[in-house]
């Protein structure tokens, strides 16, 4: 642990920080408090490099028994003044989502988009129904490496903020602007209204991916795991593509769907050329 001592230690199981933390384990807990967890040496670094992002931090809880990283990430954060309080090793795994915790958990509040993101945005992924939050944060981290602006969610998807879905997003769901409980049919009609071009993924008919003239700006819908996209988001969209496969297989999950789709798309985008 760092030299000099850290703000007041947390002994208590019913320490208010301590229970607000472990309300954010559960998607009903994030979208309650409007906070998260982050866990783990390297996410909380990364985070502590970013300006922006660092300001959302509200506390940091660090194991009585961390990693050498997470004590170097729990000394970094409070030489930056953030608060870390130091938890008991009984304590901390009833906070830490994971089940081998490297010892250091951030609490973060969620990050707010701006509103007018969502009809000016040049290259959007937009997610009907994604509920796995693997899947939900494979497709996030996609987005941020192929250069999505922002992220649109609409009803059914797993919460953006969930432990799982952090994990997965590798931290990405920092760095992206996110919208929740969007009607995603309206979305569409509205973007199509201002010129946008409308894409969906599909395995049954569509184009060939690989063949269609890209234009921006661009929406990229993906369908849920299990039953692609809703026919009221398909009907209003002015391409569905497929990605050619082996016969047999009937289809790719959502986030590699997404990964292969936005790779593709992604080339004509500014910056990604």
């Amino acid at each position: 642990m760092p030299d000099k001592p850290l703000d007041p230690a947390i002994t208590s199981r019913s320490n208010k920080r301590l229970v607000l933390a472990r309300k954010l384990r559960t998607p009903a807990g994030v979208r309650k408090e409007g906070m998260f967890l982050l866990e783990g040496p390297r996410f909380v670094r990364d985070l502590l490099r970013n300006e922006r992002a660092s300001s959302l931090i509200r506390f940091v809880l660090c194991s009585t028994e961390p990693t050498g990283n997470s004590a170097e990430a729990a000394s970094r954060a409070r030489g930056m003044g953030i608060p870390v309080h130091e938890v008991a090793g009984n304590l901390f795994g009833a906070v830490s989502p994971t089940e081998h915790s490297q010892g250091i958990v951030a609490v973060c509040a969620v990050p707010e988009a701006d509103p007018g993101l969502r009809r000016e945005a040049e290259f959007v992924l937009a997610l009907d129904a994604v509920a796995d939050p693997g899947n939900l944060g494979t497709c996030i981290r996609s987005a941020a490496a192929f250069g999505v602006d922002a992220v649109v969610l609409g009803p059914g998807c797993a919460c953006a903020f969930a432990p799982k879905v952090t994990r997965a997003s590798a931290g990405a769901n920092l760095l992206l602007p996110l919208f929740e409980r969007i009607s995603l049919p309206e979305y569409a009609s509205g973007r199509a209204g201002e010129g946008c071009h409308l894409v969906g993924a599909t395995s049954e008919g569509g184009e060939d991916f690989g063949t269609l003239a890209v234009e921006y700006p661009l929406v990229l819908f993906i369908g849920s795991e299990a039953r692609g996209l809703s026919e009221d988001i398909a009907g209003r969209l002015h391409h569905l593509v497929r990605i050619p496969m082996r016969a047999g297989i009937e289809s790719l999950n959502a986030a590699v769907s997404a990964a292969i789709l936005l790779q593709r798309f992604s080339h004509l985008h500014r910056g990604m050329e």
